[in-house]
């Protein structure tokens, strides 16, 4: 299966997100509100990455010019 840089590049960001969320139900770290956030912005940041709308092709410009 082949996966697309973006969604790729999205999959590495998550990688914080993922290990903060281990530390906490596996280590039981404490979480502050503002790692909190950022996983929360890592997520939904992926999650639009992602999307299927995302992925619709860009169009060419139209040359107007002549």
């Amino acid at each position: 299966m082949r996966y697309a840089p973006a969604t790729a590049t999205a999959a590495m960001f998550l990688v914080p997100a993922f290990g903060l969320s281990c530390a906490w139900i596996v280590l039981g770290e404490s979480i502050s509100l503002t790692q909190a956030l950022g996983a929360a912005l890592m997520f939904a940041g992926a999650w639009l990455n992602t999307r299927s709308e995302a992925r619709q092709p860009t169009r060419q410009p139209v040359d107007v010019s002549s």
